[in-house]
Formats: structure tokens, C-alpha cells, sequence
């Protein structure tokens, strides 16, 4: 600050990714005995030309008077992210939600996808009226501790280990904010989701119909949206927020939306339009 007047309260954010758990953070803040800034020079101001003693103290760790000063810390641990068990969910996801989105406005160099990472095709696909989307959904493994999103394209992933969409549970899916290219990716506008709208899976003759019932920004760590539920329920994930300084997305956002109708789906053939 060029002026920090006393009395004065301040509080300075910091974004980070917790790497490993316990971290445990140290602040200190020092100092003077008068409200007067040093001269030019960095040295302290004399107050009387008679003693040259009659400086303002500054902060000294090894003095006893000088303890201009105070310290603190606190322990961080990694959030607790909540059981993802039941029946048909596996109980050992990722305990971070997938990373689905690159640098906007340039280009992000990614290495060429081996064969055995292949995603795997479904003759299901996705469909969301308010956005104008129309995409195919294929199936993101689980490979180590994550989920490898990196060569979804114009396609929504199926997350291993939710639900299959249009069954019972939780069916989560997910796909890039911002394409390897720079620019927008099919879900760019997943915030713009209102109560209400719908989300229609397309999948072997059937139409499934869901109605979005919440729209939430939360922390990558926030693993509850994968959680199972006892009725068909779908999620679709995608990143929020890009932080140029960490080169990621601080936020993620969820929709939520709940089966509201299962009919025949007399537009399966436009299936082939969207491969």
C-alpha cells in the first residue's frame, strides 16, 4: 500500500492447490513505534537533532523492548470429500473433480493419444435445447488417481464409476470449458442452466428426458456432485474461473438435473449426424 492508515484492517487471498496434507501456513507481520515513513534512503526518520538516538525502533527478533511484531499459523488439510459408495458407483473415484478445460485464447500443445487410451464409443449421446448442443457421449476411464479428459473434443465423457446414463443413480458427465485450441468448448455456457431446462439423453431407442433442479459453482475438491442417488439423476461437470498465474481453473461448475420422463425416441437416426 502506498498509505495504510492506522486503525486499518486489510485481508489478502490467496488461490492455491493443496499438493499434499497437512500444510500448515505461517503469517508475520511487523512493525515501527511511530507513524512515520523512512526517508528516501530506507533509513528511519530523527526526530530531535539533539540525539541521534531519536530514531523511530523498528522491529528487532533479538530484543526484549523492539517487539514490534506478531506471528501466526494454521494447519490445512485436504477437504473432506464425502463417500461416493453405493451400489452400482464405485466407492475408489478420484477424490478431484476432472479437469476439463485449457488456456483460453491460445493454444495448448497436447501429446498424441496412444491407442489403448482410446476413449470408448457409446450409441448414447447428450442433447441440452438451451444451449444448442448435440454431442456424442463416450466413456472416460479412470486411469491412476484421475480421470483423463485431455482428448475430449466435441463429445461429453461419461465418467467410470457413475452411473451409465439413464440409469438409476447418479450419471455423471463432463466436457471441456475451453477447447486445446483457445477457443470455446461445448460446455462454455454449462452456467447459463436455469431450473427447469432440460437435458435429454438420447440412448438405444429411447429418449430420456431430465429437468435441471440446481446450478452451483464449487471447489475442484467438492466431490459430493458425484454422489449416488436412489432415483436417475444426471451431473454435468465442467471447469470455471481460469487463473493465468497457476495456468488452471479454480472452480468447477455442476448441474444437477433430475429424470422427469422416459419415451421413444422417434429422432434416434439423428444420431449419425453428430459422429
Amino acid at each position: 500500500w502506498a498509505v495504510f492508515p492506522l486503525g486499518d484492517t486489510s485481508t489478502i487471498t490467496f488461490t492455491a492447490r493443496l499438493i499434499s496434507s497437512p500444510v500448515t501456513n505461517s503469517a508475520a507481520v511487523a512493525w515501527t513505534s511511530l507513524p512515520i515513513d523512512p526517508q528516501i534512503n530506507g533509513l528511519p526518520v530523527q526526530i530531535s537533532t539533539h540525539n541521534t538516538q531519536s530514531t523511530e525502533r523498528w522491529y528487532d527478533p533479538l530484543d526484549d523492548v523492539n517487539i514490534y511484531s506478531v506471528t501466526d499459523t494454521v494447519a490445512i488439510n485436504a477437504p473432506n470429500t464425502g463417500g461416493t459408495n453405493d451400489d452400482d458407483e464405485d466407492a475408489s473415484l478420484p477424490n478431484t473433480l476432472p479437469k476439463t478445460g485449457f488456456a483460453p485464447n491460445r493454444v495448448t500443445l497436447i501429446p498424441d493419444q496412444p491407442a489403448e487410451k482410446e476413449y470408448s464409443a457409446t450409441e448414447v449421446w447428450l442433447e441440452v435445447p438451451r444451449l444448442g448442443l448435440k454431442m456424442p457421449i463416450v466413456g472416460v476411464p479412470v486411469v491412476g488417481a484421475d480421470w483423463d479428459v485431455s482428448w475430449l473434443w466435441n463429445e461429453a465423457g461419461w465418467l467410470e464409476g457413475t452411473a451409465f446414463p439413464g440409469w438409476e443413480g447418479n450419471s455423471v458427465l463432463t466436457s471441456h470449458v475451453t477447447l486445446a485450441n483457445g477457443a470455446e468448448g461445448p460446455f462454455a455456457k454449462l452456467g447459463d442452466l436455469k431450473y427447469g431446462d432440460r437435458i435429454i439423453v438420447h440412448a438405444y431407442g429411447s429418449l430420456y428426458v431430465y429437468e435441471v433442479r440446481q446450478n452451483r459453482t464449487i471447489s475442484p475438491y467438492n466431490t459430493t456432485v458425484l454422489q449416488h442417488e436412489d432415483e436417475a439423476w444426471i451431473t454435468l461437470l465442467t471447469c470455471e474461473d481460469y487463473n493465468e498465474d497457476t495456468n488452471t481453473y479454480s472452480n468447477r461448475i455442476a448441474v444437477r438435473a433430475v429424470l422427469i420422463s422416459v419415451t421413444e425416441d422417434k429422432a434416434n437416426s439423428a444420431a449419425s449426424n453428430i459422429r
